[in-house]
């Protein structure tokens, strides 16, 4: 049984530093009940590159802390902030498809965008429980 009830764990502070580790558990998980996506042939080539992206996207939204605002790096922020954005909205649609929950796109992108922590959390614990309850059923 997995516990929802947990006020704070370390996994909320390495989604919300470094959402890339969480991509990362999240695609594994998916490939244990066989329903990660194939880049090349494979499962972790795919969520290697959109771990690299992800990051790369993070890392260009966090360097204009160290700029003034007439640097113009603030622009390029703030894109890099919507596509890292796009790409949880896009993991977030992945698991909703394969797992069968009801949800539309803009919901994943706003939830994405204000709360993208929060976005990778649920994604591991819905997928945690599918791959518990499939457990149980093969039993």
């Amino acid at each position: 049984m997995i516990n929802t009830n947990v006020f704070f764990d370390v996994t909320d502070f390495q989604a919300a530093v470094l959402p890339c580790f969480k991509l990362s558990q999240i695609y594994d998980q998916l490939a244990q009940c066989d329903k990660s996506p194939l880049c090349c042939g494979s499962t972790t080539m795919y969520w290697m590159g959109l771990c690299v992206v992800d990051l790369f996207c993070q890392l260009c939204w966090l360097i204009p802390v160290f700029y003034t605002v007439d640097t113009g790096f603030w622009g390029v922020a703030w894109t890099m902030y919507v596509a890292h954005a796009g790409l949880i909205c896009m993991v977030r649609k992945h698991v909703r498809n394969h797992l069968k929950i009801d949800g539309n796109i803009v919901e994943d992108f706003f939830s994405s965008f204000f709360a993208y922590p929060m976005v990778l959390y649920q994604c591991e614990i819905e997928i945690r429980a599918f791959n518990e309850a499939q457990r149980g059923k093969k039993m």
